[in-house]
Order: structure tokens, then C-alpha cells, then sequence
């Protein structure tokens, strides 16, 4: 895989920065031996690799003196120091990049995984150190750290960000600091009423914050009974006063119908509120309310457009459905792209659904990029979580050796693990290890437990397997039963399961488990033969030439031992004799029937059964054409295009190849795009 260090967008983006900056060292101007040199490393911020404003061009010296130290040396500093003045250029190229870098924090802040945010905090603190005087750019991020509740090491995070406000000239901080203190001070006395007999003086006294942390009491029985009402009383208060919190739970209070009478457009109100303050829970709410349509008409833009906002806060929930929505091409934009953008968003803070959807979006090549390499990996991540998809996945890379080598045993593990979770394609496959003993022991027995597992959620292939166990009678493990047989073929025919479908058309002419029926035999026989299965199509001929079950046809007989002929079956091929076929193709051609004259001109065309003939191949392929047929369409186009029988002529063979294509005949529409080349 190329180094991105060494790619055409970053040699572009040096070449921009050279040219910015007359392609001498900033802080000494020399013009020999000139670096372009990462204000924010490379490796730490590689959104940040091909940003104008965070590139600057250093000479040898300057750049051996900084390299390794961005993390922790002032730039502008350096550079002042070199030149004797004040660096007006870099003071200004350091705010632009500050400004991008505090919009790069801000959803990482606010992220709901807490390692996402602890280590947005570290890199907040970071930049605050190396540059004390951006401290007026990260004011609203830092506003936000003061009155969060929701970090791992909150205590340390705001005795650090007090300091940074004290020791700041800027006018602004000194007002969001003493706006703190006032609400630290109001919120130290909130803490200490810690029983609901405490909280209810703060509460009545109309505090918003009292307000819902009673009502929090209320709804989970905290040193109180439990009273959902209570609580929907006091959010509301709370929520009435601007209380986001209280108006996000308020909402979840009319949407469940938990203390109140339940009624989503009143969830729709409460959530639209709190989603209007930036509140990501109630923005991720109520896009799932408009994509469902709960209490609102069914509207996917707008479903969208608040999984967007809270996704972009860093909530992993409403990436996940964000990354769903383009996938699934909902308000009628797919974009494999952008899923695959909030896929990963989603996954970085180990949510193993958006892990195991990211995984097959690398497999299946969805994006542009088939990559199995990056599958695998993102399978293993929500595998390792116990996620059944993941695990069932691995299990086919590890089995068909697809970016791992080749092991059975790894594959029946992960099988396994799935399996046990009720997944049923790992059961049907776990069921095929044992029956085949791959991965370990063969066990009948054990296949049959997993078959079975997989069929009672409907699985077809596994209902199949375990109709061929009973159907086979395996000696110790399961006497030969036919009813059993019957009753798995069954459903699994149903589900349209081909091999089912024939299997359950010779239960039924043989009468094996069932009374005889051949009308339900030919029924069978016929789903299946219509799925080309080669066997159903030479029992299907077999019952057309016998009359058995239906009037006697031996012009159906014979199309059906000619389907199965093509696809190899030997005892159609005995069956066949072209001449006899021939006969019975050309009566049929001439009483109309357009797909006896569509094979009629293939047999001329071809020799089969009668001498080669390409005008009489012409003649029937144009009768059954000028019907409407298809595929005698589509033989004439390509008679014309190839000059069989008739002078070349492309403007008639694109003519009835687009009248075959008009019909989804796949063959005229590749045959026209090779001629339109």
C-alpha cells in the first residue's frame, strides 16, 4: 500500500505551501535545502495532512529543530525569536488553523464514548499549552467541558480548565468564569440536597435543575417509591423553565407512556425542543420518530437531517442509522461513500453493529473499494464484542480463505460462537462441518442438532439438509423417516428452495411418506424445472411423454429433456434425438407458438436435427420476434449484426436488439452497448 506521506494530494499540497511562501524558511528566510513542515503532526491528525494553513515552510535547520517537538513548541514563538519581530503572517495562519481545529473538537467533545472524549480533552489541553493565546477560540468548547457531567475524570478536566480561565486576560473568559462559579456554587448546594426531601424546597422554588433531578428520583425510585407521574410532573416544570435534559426525558415519558398517557406528538414537541439546544439525544429521538414515522408523517429527509446533527456531535447511535440511511438509498440519495464515512464514525467508538456493516461494505465492494483485508478486520472488531453477524462472517473468510489463510478450524469456532446466539446461517453452516467433518469431529448427530436450529427459523437450506437426513436415514443417528423427510422438503420448497422443490416432486410421484399425487408432483417438478434445475426438468419431460398426472405432450416432453440436456443431465441427453425434436418444434412453429419457432430457427441456425440453414433460422426467429418474443428478438439482432444468412446490417440489429432490451433482455442490452462502442 502507497505511503500517504509519499502521494500525489501531498506533494500537491507542499507544492501550494512553497508557493504561499516564496519557497523560503519562515523563520529565516534562507532558500536552500527547504522543508515543508506539519504544524499539527502527521501522524496525530492526518485530517489535518493536506490543510493549507497547516503547512509552513522551514529550512533544514529550523525544520531538525521542530521535528518531533509540534506537540509541545510554539511555533510562532520560534519563529519571532529568529526574526527579532512580531510574525503577523503566522499569528494569523495559527488562528485560521485554531478555528479549524476547534470545529475538528467539538463533535470529539462531545462524543457519548468516553474514550473519544478523554482524548479529545488531552488534545484540547495540548493545543491550550502550546498556544495560550487561541485560549478565545476554544471558549465554547471550554464552556462546554465546565458544565458537562459526563466525563471519566470531570474533576481534574475542570479544576485544569478554571485555571486556563484564571490565568486568561481575555474579557470573555473572565465572564464565563464567574458565570461558573455562580452555577458551581448553586449546583454545590444541588448536590448536597441528595434525597428528594431536599431537592423538593430547590424545586418548588422554581430551579429547573432541582426540578429534573427530582423527577429523575421519581422515575427510578431513587430514596422514594417509585411514581413515573411524579416524575412526568417535575420534568415538565423543568422543561417548561428551557431545561433540555428535562424536555429530552419529558419526551421519552409521552413516547413510552410511562406516567402519562402516551402520545408521540407531544414527544415529538419535547424532543424538537431539547434537539434545538443541540441536545444529541433528543436530535437522534427524533430522527428515528420521522424515519418510522411515529406521531409525524414518515418523512426520511428529515430523519436525515437530525441523525446528521446528533451524529456530528459524535453520537454513535445516530451515526450508525445515518450510515443505514445512505446505504439504503432512503430520501432517494444512496451513497455508498457516506455510509461508509458514518459506518466508521460509529465503529471507532466500538459500536459492532456499524463494525460488522462496515466489514461488509469493504467485502462486497459497496464504496468503490473491495478490500477484504479491511473487512476482516472490521469483522474481528465486532466479533471480539460477541456480535453473531461478525462472528458468522469471520467464520467464511476463515473457511473460504478469503484475506487469512485457509483454516477450518478457525472457521468452526467463530461458526460456533455465532450459532450458540441463535444465528442461523452459522448454524446451517456449523450443521454442514459436522456432516462433513471439517474443522473437527464428523458427527451426524450434532448436524442434525444445528440443521435443525437454523430450519425452525425458516432457514430453506437447512430445512433441505435435514429433509436429505431423514430422507437418507442416517444408522444410528436417525431412522429413515419419510414423513419427516417430506415435511422439511416442504418447507423448505415453499421458500422456493429448488433442490427441495424436486426432492418433494419425487415424494409425491412415488408416494414416500405421502400418498401418491402426481398433479402435486408435477407442480413441484415444475417450480423447480422454471429455477433450471436439471433433474426436475427431466421428470417434468418424463411426466409430460408418459401422461402421467397431465395430457400427453411429447412437444413439452422434449422441451423440457432439451432445458435439461443443456445443463448436462445424461439421461435427457439419451432421451433426445434432434430429428424427433425437430419435428415436434416445427408443428409447433407453425400452429404460432413462439418459443417452438425461437427454437426452431436456433436448430436451423446450428444444424441440429436438420441440415444448416440460415435463412430458415431468419424466417422463424423473425416469426416469433414480430410476436414479441425476446429472445427470438435477440437472435435476430445478432443474425444481422453477424451477417448470418442476410447482409450485415447494424442499424437492423440495433433495432431489435432494443426491442429486447425493452423486454430486460439482458444479452440485447450487452450486445447493443458493444455495438453503440
Amino acid at each position: 500500500m502507497q505511503d500517504r506521506r509519499n502521494s500525489a494530494e501531498i506533494q500537491q499540497w507542499k507544492r501550494k505551501v512553497r508557493q504561499r511562501d516564496g519557497k523560503a524558511c519562515r523563520a529565516c528566510r534562507v532558500q536552500h535545502y527547504i522543508h515543508v513542515h506539519h504544524i499539527k503532526p502527521f501522524k496525530k491528525y492526518p485530517e489535518f495532512a493536506t490543510e493549507l494553513d497547516n503547512g509552513i515552510t522551514l529550512c533544514g535547520n529550523h525544520h531538525a529543530l521542530l521535528q518531533g517537538k509540534e506537540e509541545s513548541t510554539n511555533l510562532q514563538t520560534i519563529i519571532e525569536a529568529v526574526s527579532g519581530q512580531h510574525d503577523t503572517r503566522t499569528a494569523e495562519q495559527l488562528k485560521r488553523l485554531s478555528g479549524k481545529f476547534c470545529a475538528y473538537l467539538e463533535p470529539l467533545l462531545k462524543s457519548s464514548n468516553p474514550k473519544v472524549r478523554n482524548n479529545a480533552v488531552y488534545k484540547l489541553f495540548v493545543q491550550l499549552q502550546i498556544y495560550p493565546d487561541s485560549l478565545d477560540q476554544f471558549l465554547l468548547l471550554i464552556q462546554h467541558l465546565l458544565y458537562s457531567e459526563n466525563g471519566s475524570d470531570e474533576g481534574l478536566t475542570k479544576q485544569t480548565t478554571v485555571e486556563f480561565l484564571k490565568n486568561s486576560s481575555s474579557r470573555e473568559a473572565s465572564q464565563i468564569l464567574s458565570e461558573y462559579e455562580r452555577w458551581a456554587e448553586a449546583e454545590r448546594r444541588r448536590r448536597q440536597a441528595e434525597t428528594p426531601t431536599q431537592l423538593r424546597p430547590l424545586a418548588e422554588q422554581g430551579d429547573a435543575i432541582a426540578q429534573f433531578r427530582l423527577g429523575m428520583r421519581y422515575q427510578n425510585g431513587e430514596n422514594i417509591v417509585q411514581n413515573d407521574a411524579e416524575a412526568v410532573k417535575w420534568y415538565q416544570k423543568a422543561a417548561e423553565q428551557g431545561y433540555a435534559d428535562a424536555q429530552y426525558h419529558l419526551g421519552l415519558m409521552y413516547e413510552n407512556g410511562r406516567g402519562i398517557v402516551q402520545n408521540s406528538g407531544e414527544a415529538i414537541k419535547w424532543y424538537r425542543k431539547a434537539a434545538g439546544q443541540g441536545y444529541a439525544d433528543a436530535q437522534y429521538h427524533l430522527g428515528l420518530m420521522y424515519e418510522n414515522g411515529r406521531g409525524i408523517v414518515q418523512n426520511d429527509g428529515e430523519a436525515i437531517k437530525w441523525y446528521r446533527k446528533a451524529a456530528e456531535q459524535g453520537y454513535a447511535d445516530a451515526q450508525y442509522h445515518l450510515g443505514l440511511m445512505y446505504e439504503n438509498g432512503k430520501d432517494g440519495v444512496q451513497d455508498f461513500r457516506e455510509a461508509i464515512i458514518w459506518y466508521r464514525a460509529a465503529a471507532q467508538q466500538d459500536y459492532a453493529t456499524a463494525q460488522n456493516n462496515l466489514g461488509l461494505m469493504y467485502e462486497n465492494g459497496k464504496g468503490g473499494v473491495q478490500d477484504d483485508s479491511e473487512a476482516f478486520l472490521w469483522y474481528c472488531k465486532a466479533a471480539g464484542q460477541g456480535y453473531a453477524d461478525a462472528q458468522y462472517h469471520l467464520g467464511l473468510m476463515y473457511e473460504n480463505g478469503r484475506s487469512v489463510r485457509q483454516n477450518d478450524s478457525e472457521a468452526f469456532l467463530w461458526y460456533r460462537e455465532a450459532a450458540e446466539q441463535g444465528h442461523p446461517d452459522a448454524q446451517y453452516y456449523l450443521g454442514l462441518m459436522y456432516e462433513n467433518g471439517k474443522g473437527g469431529v464428523q458427527d451426524d448427530s450434532e448436524a442434525i442438532k444445528w440443521y435443525r436450529e437454523a430450519a425452525e427459523q425458516d432457514h430453506s437450506n437447512a430445512q433441505y439438509q435435514l429433509g436429505q437426513m431423514y430422507d437418507c436415514g442416517y444408522v444410528g443417528y436417525v431412522v429413515r423417516y419419510d414423513k419427516e423427510a417430506v415435511k422439511w422438503y416442504r418447507k423448505a420448497a415453499e421458500q422456493d428452495h429448488p433442490d427441495a422443490q424436486y426432492y418433494l416432486g419425487q415424494k409425491y410421484e412415488s408416494g414416500s411418506g405421502v400418498g401418491s399425487n402426481y398433479d402435486e408432483a408435477i407442480k413441484w417438478y415444475h417450480k423447480a424445472a422454471e429455477q433450471g434445475h436439471p433433474d426436475a426438468q427431466y421428470y417434468l419431460g418424463l411426466m409430460y411423454e408418459n401422461g402421467r398426472g397431465i395430457v400427453q405432450n411429447n412437444g413439452e416432453a422434449i422441451k423440457w429433456y432439451h432445458k435439461a440436456a443443456e445443463q448436462g443431465q445424461p439421461d435427457a441427453k439419451e432421451k433426445l434425438d434432434y430429428r424427433e425434436v425437430f419435428k415436434w418444434y416445427r408443428k409447433a412453429a407453425k400452429q404460432g407458438k413462439v418459443h417452438a419457432q425461437n427454437n426452431l430457427g436456433i436448430m436451423y441456425e446450428n444444424g441440429r436435427g436438420v441440415n444448416l440453414d440460415y435463412v430458415e433460422a431468419i424466417k422463424w426467429f423473425r416469426e416469433a420476434a414480430e410476436q414479441g418474443d425476446a429472445a427470438a428478438q435477440y437472435n435476430l439482432g445478432r443474425m444481422y449484426a453477424e451477417g448470418k444468412g442476410v447482409e450485415r446490417n447494424e442499424a437492423a440489429a440495433v433495432k431489435w436488439y432494443q426491442k429486447a432490451t425493452q423486454q430486460g433482455n439482458t444479452s440485447a442490452r450487452e450486445a447493443l452497448a458493444l455495438l453503440s462502442r
